[in-house]
């Protein structure tokens, strides 16, 4: 090993000594092509360069997709979930004013209103499924409670909702039972 050294300085702890053999550097030559740097050998050609781009394309191309089908999954559970509190209010109102309410869920709004002595009145209204970008059918539905909160009508109504490639379906019954189905 070599006895020389290169000198060095710490802050603090003064010069010292540290042999060359430490830093690779001996006197005694390198070899034929230990001592040259190839170029072509360090870099990326442009074929490589492409594949990797294709790749990450791919892969951004399959995150957005399932992005955008969460983004939708949460708009459609959020406005069925929008509905289904409607339904409640609109039962509890009619137990609480003692006098039928109507539910009118449309495309642009959902309202809650009931018959009063100088006409309706509405005692709540909330977006519909178009301002979330969800598709409702069918358009307009409308639904009444009588005074003890159950619904009154002979038929039961599917709220289908859709947005991209998620659909889900509220049915509710004649009595004003609401479950949500996928």
């Amino acid at each position: 090993m070599e006895t020389s050294g290169r000198l060095g300085y710490l802050p603090g702890f003064g010069a010292f000594s540290v042999p060359s053999a430490a830093f690779g550097l001996t006197d005694k030559p390198l070899g034929p092509d230990l001592g040259r740097v190839d170029i072509r050998r360090r870099s990326m050609s442009l074929i490589e360069i492409v594949i990797a781009l294709v790749v990450a394309g791919m892969l951004a191309a399959v995150g957005a997709t399932s992005l955008a089908r969460f983004a939708d999954r949460a708009r459609v559970e959020t406005t069925a979930a929008g509905i289904l509190t409607a339904y409640r209010r609109a039962q509890s109102a009619a137990r609480a004013w003692n006098r039928p309410a109507e539910l009118v869920v449309a495309e642009d709004s959902v309202v809650i209103r009931t018959a009063g002595p100088t006409g309706p009145t509405v005692l709540w209204r909330g977006p519909g499924p178009t301002q979330a970008g969800v598709a409702l059918t069918p358009a307009t539905h409308v639904s009444t409670f009588g005074p003890s909160g159950l619904g009154m009508g002979v038929a039961n109504v599917t709220h289908v909702l859709v947005r991209g490639g998620v659909r889900r379906q509220l049915v509710v019954s004649r009595l004003g039972r609401v479950r949500v189905t996928p």
